[in-house]
């Protein structure tokens, strides 16, 4: 995290960024690495989520990562790849900031709930 502040301080003294975004970039760095914490800890789950829990991750992972959903809507004949889309399709407009969050809160409920 200090070699973060370090190269934002220093961009800032290069661009003349002012204080208050380069707390908010520092902010955001540390929710990605919540994220990623969060990512793994849903990989020790004892008990894997079911199939909700697992399309409300994989739709905020991507909504956080890329961005809104793009593309066709899946035909009939791929089911899997269908409900991935609409629940991708649920978290559009939502930043990636308050998707990652959300990812975080939802693996700590996951967490929760097996003890």
């Amino acid at each position: 995290m200090v070699r973060v502040a370090v190269i934002w301080h220093s961009a800032r003294l290069r661009h003349g960024l002012r204080v208050s975004h380069i707390r908010r970039i520092q902010e955001f760095a540390d929710e990605i690495g919540r994220s990623t914490l969060a990512a793994r800890d849903v990989k020790t789950l004892a008990k894997a989520p079911d199939n909700d829990a697992l399309l409300q991750l994989y739709a905020l992972y991507k909504q956080a990562s890329v961005g809104d959903v793009s593309g066709d809507r899946p035909s009939l004949m791929d089911p899997v790849g269908r409900a991935k889309y609409d629940a991708w399709t649920a978290c559009r407009s939502m930043a990636a900031a308050d998707a990652m969050a959300a990812y975080g809160a939802l693996v700590e409920k996951l967490k929760a709930r097996e003890a």
